[in-house]
């Protein structure tokens, strides 16, 4: 089990508002010790991805591949498990303690959106690779 946080912000990946629903979205958050912030990494099965599961939910955090556009992978938050590509994340190290975790349906990355800025509620999502502090994440251990 592990916090996911961001190297940029300093802030943990979140579920907001402590939801169970599908579709909740998961941003960026003061790091507290809230199980809407645990992510537990489950192999996929072919040695390379994992399901990131909420320790809250037991929901995957989910790519929403319904509107993509250009660099845009698409929203981010959690839906139940259902074995799909957009589920699966891989981890690639970019040293440091840090990794870039990167979506296996576009192999895009997990991404904080500076646009509106660092603090809480800013947007985590899908974004083309451009290995910025803003998708560099440590995996802290619970």
């Amino acid at each position: 089990m592990s916090y996911l946080r961001n190297w940029l912000s300093g802030k943990c990946a979140d579920v907001a508002g402590y939801s169970s629903e599908n579709g909740a979205r998961v941003q960026n958050w003061d790091c507290t010790t809230g199980t809407n912030q645990r992510w537990e990494f489950v192999p996929s099965g072919d040695g390379t991805y994992y399901y990131l599961v909420a320790q809250h939910s037991g929901k995957c955090l989910t790519v929403d591949t319904s509107r993509p556009n250009g660099d845009f992978g698409g929203g981010v938050g959690q839906w139940q498990c259902l074995g799909q590509n957009n589920q699966m994340w891989r981890k690639a190290y970019a040293g440091n303690n840090a990794y870039n975790l990167v979506a296996r349906h576009n192999g895009k990355c997990l991404d904080l959106d500076t646009r509106g800025g660092l603090g809480n509620g800013a947007t985590i999502h899908n974004w083309s690779c451009t290995y910025g502090t803003n998708q560099l994440w440590q995996l802290d251990r619970v």
